[in-house]
């Protein structure tokens, strides 16, 4: 009985960090590409000749250097958790 409860709180504390995950990927990412293209549209940074076309490849633009960074950051703090738990687990021998 303990395993079952054991397991089932394991599983929903990564659920619940997944969707977290998810939420920060495409909630921030996606509220700060649309406030920084609406502000660009209405600053003239874009020009009055844009298409719909266009814009939609600029929003793709953004998206993709956006998870770029987010990808390097994931990356690194990994790499990092890893080592800080590698000494975590060296100092406990």
């Amino acid at each position: 009985m303990k395993n079952v409860v054991k397991d089932l709180l394991k599983s929903t504390v990564i659920s619940i960090g997944m969707a977290l995950t998810i939420f920060c990927l495409i909630g921030h990412m996606g509220i700060g590409c649309a406030i920084y293209t609406a502000v660009a549209f209405a600053v003239g940074w874009f020009g009055g000749s844009t298409t719909l076309v266009q814009g939609i490849i600029i929003a793709a633009i953004q998206l993709a250097v956006a998870f770029i960074i987010w990808f390097c950051f994931m990356r690194y703090y990994r790499k990092e958790a890893k080592k800080m738990n590698e000494k975590i687990q060296s100092m406990k021998r």
